[in-house]
């Protein structure tokens, strides 16, 4: 009877979402999309796939994951998971659009980008050069290069390393992002790409997502070369869908072969199944949400705004502030595979690693929020999301772009403290620009 009660609600919740989801691409399709639109397809991938998966075939999660067995299947449990989802998609389209027709998704200037003042532009694409090849030169300086050199190796075995070479690859994995984003601003502002651009700019890709060692990445890199590509004009809107659909595909076969050849502890000899958990985030949705219910049996926070106090103060040296928390997914992965523990042992945790051989679990911002904020997170944090798309829609080019990558890590990861603050840095240059050309 509940598994009968939990397959039509699950039904009526991807019906309800799949009317949202063609919405969006109609949209996009007519040149009338918005943020929101784009966002929600991601949303509807990563939120719909374990449904979708669940109602053809039961999955059975390793028994590693214990917090996940005993969440998954709970008649509450899902009820609230599936009302998250459909509340969520009303709040994004009722608050997440602007309605100014000239701030459509794909509406761009591709001039918008070009310096004229030639010194100004070799002085900019220097600068960029620079900050793209940092993280190269700190590898090299820092004498660890051959630690690097095996793909994904930190990221997967990080008890394998000591302290100093973990928190190098930390610094390294944030500033491979920011390499990426600056080889799609070298981009826009180059009249034209040449050779010396073309080998300078594929070379710091690949080394940027060689080193970085995880799959978003892969996707991110691809997804800024194509928008760029689009405000350049060197492709057209529907190109770009088409395109974009492809990359969909061939992310997920790339995920499959990353978790057979990487991850061949957890991997099985279903492709489904390989990435019902690294595509999926409904199951952590269902875990948190679980632990509302019952805190008795799962508690991944000790008190609210835990982990969001963290990301505030991230910056302040953990010698200051020894009792200083760690990222989310710490908290989430230690209860993941200990979820009968009441109490996290601060002085076992490793600053962004799980102890005890156990690499972290990716985790998003919806399921972090409801953690923080219990039963508020579920209109806090679609909100959130809400608030950003409609100032991307209205934010000028470059913000525009930041912002959307900035929701689209935060629904399918939680961002990191530098991700926020290059964020929150660049949205305040631009408005103090603003305000002085206004004067």
């Amino acid at each position: 009877m509940n598994n009968d009660l939990l397959v039509l609600i699950d039904s009526l919740t991807l019906i309800i979402m799949s009317i949202f989801l063609f919405n969006s691409i109609y949209c996009i399709w007519k040149k009338r999309g918005k943020t929101v639109h784009l966002v929600y397809i991601i949303i509807y991938i990563i939120y719909n796939y374990q449904v979708i998966y669940n109602l053809f075939s039961d999955y059975n999660y390793y028994s590693k994951f214990q917090g996940f067995i005993i969440s998954q299947y709970d008649i509450k449990t899902c009820l609230l998971t599936d009302l998250f989802l459909i509340i969520m998609s009303i709040i994004l389209f009722v608050f997440g659009k602007d309605n100014n027709k000239n701030n459509a998704l794909l509406v761009y200037d591709k001039n918008e980008f070009i310096i004229k003042n030639k010194v100004y532009e070799n002085l900019i694409r220097i600068i960029l050069i620079i900050v793209m090849i940092y993280p190269m030169i700190k590898i090299i300086i820092s004498g660890n290069i051959g630690y690097f050199l095996d793909y994904a190796e930190i990221a997967l075995n990080p008890t394998n390393f000591n302290y100093d070479v973990i928190q190098l690859y930390n610094e390294i994995f944030n500033q491979s992002f920011i390499s990426i984003i600056c080889v799609g601003i070298y981009i826009l502002i180059r009249r034209k790409i040449n050779l010396f651009d073309f080998i300078i700019l594929s070379f710091i890709t690949m080394l940027s997502i060689y080193f970085n060692g995880k799959r978003n990445i892969v996707i991110i890199s691809i997804v800024v070369i194509l928008i760029c590509l689009y405000i350049k004009q060197k492709i057209s809107s529907k190109v770009l869908l088409i395109l974009s659909s492809i990359l969909v595909a061939v992310f997920m076969i790339y995920s499959v072969l990353y978790v057979d050849v990487l991850k061949s502890e957890y991997s099985s000899n279903n492709i489904f199944e390989n990435l019902y958990i690294d595509i999926g985030r409904t199951d952590r949705l269902k875990m948190v949400i679980y632990s509302l219910l019952n805190s008795e049996q799962i508690k991944i926070l000790d008190y609210m705004g835990q982990t969001f106090i963290f990301t505030i103060f991230a910056f302040v040296p953990r010698i200051l502030w020894p009792l200083k928390g760690y990222p989310y997914y710490n908290y989430f992965s230690y209860k993941l595979f200990f979820p009968s523990s009441y109490e996290i042992p601060y002085d076992k945790i490793r600053a962004d690693w799980i102890t005890y051989g156990l690499s972290g679990m990716t985790t998003s911002f919806f399921d972090e929020i409801i953690a923080n904020f219990s039963w508020l997170g579920f209109i806090i944090g679609p909100f959130i999301i809400a608030k950003l798309c409609k100032y991307a829609d209205k934010a000028n080019i470059l913000v525009k772009l930041l912002t959307i990558f900035l929701i689209t890590q935060l629904v399918r990861n939680v961002i990191s403290p530098v991700q926020f603050y290059m964020w929150v840095l660049v949205v305040l240059i631009y408005k103090i620009r603003d305000k002085e050309r206004k004067i």
